[in-house]
């Protein structure tokens, strides 16, 4: 059974869009009950059929943007006052969901001071060269250079699964290059100039030697702002959840979160915490006592 590595702010996002109005007894819960709804659906896709999930999530401050200070500047400015607020609201969620709710249930969370959930996710990925295969969940490309024999990349949203092989058949090159693209060819989402003159066609030629490398130094600054993972990741050990069904359930009555606990969904969840798809993860059990709840 593949490892599941999920960025925690990818499915905020994606919840944020169409569920961050929901609340329960005037708490917001439309994130935490959007995370959850996507987790159980990509655990039951036939692409992935796994619950070894390891959630990875986003430092807020960022090695990156203190190298360069324009790195994804323009995400943050391009917000209006509406949609910080909402964020705002999201992330209170999202803090919530790391620091605390996850662990309890027993799913393993990491996260390290100045670095994006991208490097964490890519040194994991890094282990899996001797240690077993994994599916990474996600639509930032920037992760496409973790994809190896070994380790997937999957939109969900768009039921897109890119492997090492049908990786280079698509975009000409090993995935394993594509920080080095990035670098000489540039990013307008992450505000990576890259080289001047040079696209991403471009630079795919240059990495496989059909052109010269330009003399550039800036060539090495944007490297270090588009290869995963970043030089100053701290090594950490992988680590299989061992869920907590009862603490699932918990969170679902104080949150109000009523279509979790009823009929064949509870029985869903039961059957994905059990291990279902694979081999059985730990399965430890705890009684919470019921608490009121509002319907979602």
């Amino acid at each position: 059974m593949k490892r599941v590595f999920i960025d925690l702010s990818f499915l905020a996002h994606r919840a944020r869009h169409s569920l961050d109005g929901l609340d329960h007894e005037d708490i917001p819960t439309g994130i935490m009950f959007g995370f959850f709804l996507q987790l159980l659906t990509i655990c039951n896709d036939p692409l992935v059929r796994s619950n070894r999930v390891m959630i990875f999530t986003d430092s807020k401050k960022s090695y990156r943007e203190k190298a360069f200070p324009e790195y994804k500047r323009r995400r943050r400015e391009d917000r209006t006052e509406e949609e910080l607020i909402r964020i705002k609201i999201m992330h209170e969620q999202v803090n919530l969901l790391r620091k605390d709710i996850l662990p309890s249930i027993g799913f393993p969370v990491y996260r390290q001071t100045g670095l994006e959930s991208d490097d964490l996710i890519a040194y994991a990925a890094d282990q899996m060269v001797l240690l077993d295969k994994a599916i990474i969940i996600s639509s930032d490309g920037d992760l496409w250079q973790c994809i190896s024999n070994n380790v997937e990349w999957y939109d969900p949203q768009r039921h897109k699964l890119l492997t090492n092989d049908n990786f280079e058949e698509e975009k000409g090159i090993e995935a394993r290059y594509w920080g080095r693209v990035k670098a000489l060819g540039g990013c307008t989402t992450d505000g990576v100039p890259g080289l001047k003159g040079i696209g991403v066609k471009r630079a795919i030629e240059i990495i496989k030697g059909d052109r010269p490398m330009p003399k550039d130094g800036r060539y090495s600054l944007w490297k270090e702002l588009t290869i995963l993972p970043h030089h100053k990741t701290r090594p950490f050990e992988l680590r299989d959840p061992e869920y907590d069904e009862d603490a699932f359930f918990a969170f679902c009555e104080k949150y109000g979160i009523d279509s979790f606990l009823e009929g064949s969904k509870r029985k869903d969840w039961s059957r994905l915490f059990a291990g279902e798809f694979g081999n059985r993860v730990r399965l430890r059990r705890a009684h919470g006592k019921k608490r009121k709840r509002k319907r979602i």
